[in-house]
């Protein structure tokens, strides 16, 4: 259930609220997956031009 304060805002339930949560937590994952892809094509990328990917870490 949700519930709407003495303005009229609505206000999302525990249940939403846990499931926006989720949500936001699944999309995060998604794009970490996603970077650590794209900086393993980085690494590659630089290996095909002779460079050594860890000499280039600080």
């Amino acid at each position: 259930m949700y519930w709407y304060d003495q303005n009229a805002r609505r206000y999302p339930s525990e249940n939403e609220r846990n499931q926006q949560a989720q949500q936001r937590a699944t999309q995060a994952q998604q794009r970490a997956t996603q970077a650590l892809v794209e900086l393993e094509a980085l690494k590659a990328r630089v290996k095909q031009m002779g460079i050594n990917p860890e000499d280039l870490v600080d």
